[in-house]
């Protein structure tokens, strides 16, 4: 818990199965009213220490390498800046054949804020975003409903829940891609947004790329290297490239 006083360690909890049938005496979907965050303070020393309504609450999850999978909390968007980072260290301006701005934008998921404040502040010719993705190469999702894998190449997305993106520059990335031999995965999400719909609403062509994931928005999202890997090569040969 990120308190005024400082971080407040903590175990989100909920009722477990030797209480579930005491607490619980009929089954039913759970709701975010059967968690809750238990610090072993109490509700006194817990406003002593800064806590009130809106105080925010963080997973406290390691990240770690399982062979050529990454595993941890907040992949969704530490891994972008991680790539956007490394095709700035890659590609020195003087190769760039474009005027490059990159944008770290907030509260995507509560209405495009960030990126739209973004949109407006400048003109842009055409705006990526870099996302975590998703990944349907789990148990009890069919590859027919979700056919996106790990380790089969970065996602080239073509429409989402928000918006169709741009046809001009996706089939620019994809031809991008062809030309470095990058291999990707074509996708269409029907329960995913991205601030890449702050521009088109703005009248700005925008497009969208993601690494694959699983367990997206859990503190043990899991992308796969290589994936990561050929995102940071795809983007620094458009950079070089041009639009």
């Amino acid at each position: 818990i990120l308190a005024r006083s400082g971080p407040i360690p903590g175990v989100i909890a909920t009722t477990t199965g030797h209480l579930a049938s005491f607490a619980l005496p009929e089954l039913h979907e759970l709701t975010w009213d059967d968690f809750w965050v238990d610090t072993g303070l109490s509700a006194a020393e817990l406003v002593a220490r800064g806590v009130t309504p809106g105080t925010r609450v963080i997973w406290d999850a390691e990240t770690v390498r399982m062979g050529n999978h990454i595993s941890g909390k907040a992949l969704d968007d530490r891994v972008p800046l991680a790539i956007l980072t490394e095709v700035l260290r890659r590609v020195p301006q003087e190769e760039m054949r474009c005027t490059l701005t990159l944008a770290c934008t907030v509260q995507e998921e509560i209405g495009l804020v960030g990126a739209s404040a973004v949109a407006a502040a400048e003109g842009y010719d055409a705006a990526i975003a870099v996302e975590i993705g998703l990944s349907g190469d789990i148990p009890g999702v069919s590859g027919r409903s979700m056919p996106t894998a790990l380790g089969r190449g970065p996602l080239l997305v073509h429409k989402d829940s928000m918006v169709h993106y741009d046809h001009q520059l996706t089939a620019r990335l994809e031809a991008v891609a062809q030309d470095e031999q990058i291999p990707i995965q074509h996708a269409v999400f029907g329960s995913f947004g991205s601030d890449g719909a702050a521009f088109m609403k703005a009248d700005i062509p925008a497009a969208l790329v993601a690494f694959p994931a699983r367990y997206t928005h859990t503190p043990f999202e899991t992308g796969h290297l290589a994936d990561i890997e050929a995102l940071v090569v795809w983007l620094a040969a458009l950079v070089r490239a041009g639009l």
